[in-house]
């Protein structure tokens, strides 16, 4: 809660000072609600003040106050423009690769990297030079068979929440229904899974094209705090939606992923961000990825040109 407290006891001037109190009382909810949780960040009074922060930056602020166009979105998904940049620079990419192990020999720096992996089922041995690490850096301590001690402090306390997004058709409920559309009642800690936001695609790519009077598609979006609470979530987005009279649901597809993996205050206090950037270049490897900064794609961009100002002094 806000206070001021004021010497000059003029009511015209209280009043005014209670309104700007209401009025930052009326943001600090919509911050809470739609700034952290709606976009898969935790709720205010259990994650570090470091991470609201962060992605609640003054840029955001500043579109939340000009009432920019939040529904913007590419056509085709972000896995476009990786295609697209893969495809141009005729990049030598690895698909449908498990790797199995990877052992740095750090106790020699002339020697290579050797890698194992699964290529469609079949096994492979390679060799490199310099490894960089863009997958959670908590999973990667299942193939790094040479994880330094600092490795496996550092990354074994990285916590990540759960996001669900689930595609579903159902039957038009509402003519002027809107691009996206959030329920702030759904976000309360202690109720997780609840649906707290969908998005219809339709409406944020063709906002000129007429809405559908039928059948229409739409995106769901449920939350879990950790990675382990995520039973039942399809009962309880039917049971949402039927709140919401939406008729004739059908599920067409779901998709779960381990979200915004962070450090709670005590890996902070223990500077294990920092860290990280201390030990890039180090054992043969640099880290990045969201893990290494925060789950946002200009934030893992921005870590990326980071790294490389710091080893090449590169302009941005």
């Amino acid at each position: 809660m806000f206070c001021f407290f004021l010497k000059n006891k003029n009511t015209e001037t209280l009043n005014f000072f209670f309104y700007i109190q209401f009025l930052l009382f009326i943001c600090f909810f919509i911050l809470k609600k739609l700034g952290l949780v709606a976009q898969g960040y935790g709720f205010i009074d259990s994650l570090p003040a470091l991470y609201g922060l962060w992605w609640i930056s003054p840029p955001f602020i500043k579109s939340l106050l000009k009432a920019r166009n939040l529904s913007l979105m590419v056509k085709q998904g972000y896995s476009t423009i990786w295609k697209n940049i893969y495809e141009h620079y005729q990049m030598n990419v690895i698909f449908d690769a498990q790797i199995k192990s990877i052992n740095r020999s750090l106790e020699d720096s002339y020697s290579p990297i050797s890698i194992e992996v699964s290529i469609n089922g079949e096994v492979q041995n390679m060799d490199c030079d310099f490894l960089i690490i863009t997958s959670p850096l908590k999973e990667s301590l299942d193939f790094l068979s040479d994880a330094t001690n600092e490795e496996k402090e550092i990354f074994s306390s990285l916590k990540a929440s759960t996001l669900i997004s689930t595609l579903y058709r159902s039957k038009v409920k509402d003519s002027k229904e809107r691009a996206v559309t959030y329920y702030p009642d759904k976000i309360a800690k202690g109720h997780p899974g609840r649906l707290y936001a969908e998005r219809n695609s339709q409406l944020a790519i063709y906002p000129e094209r007429p809405p559908p009077t039928d059948v229409r598609f739409s995106i769901a979006y449920q939350y879990f705090e950790s990675e382990s609470e995520k039973d039942e979530d399809s009962k309880i987005l039917l049971e949402d939606l039927k709140q919401l009279e939406y008729e004739e649901v059908e599920i067409l597809e779901s998709r779960t992923w381990n979200y915004f993996p962070r450090f709670d205050q005590e890996g902070l206090n223990n500077r294990y961000p920092w860290r990280i950037i201390d030990m890039q270049g180090t054992n043969k490897t640099w880290y990045a990825g969201s893990s290494a900064c925060f789950e946002s794609i200009e934030d893992v961009i921005s870590y990326n040109h980071l790294l490389f100002r710091i080893f090449f002094d590169a302009k941005d």
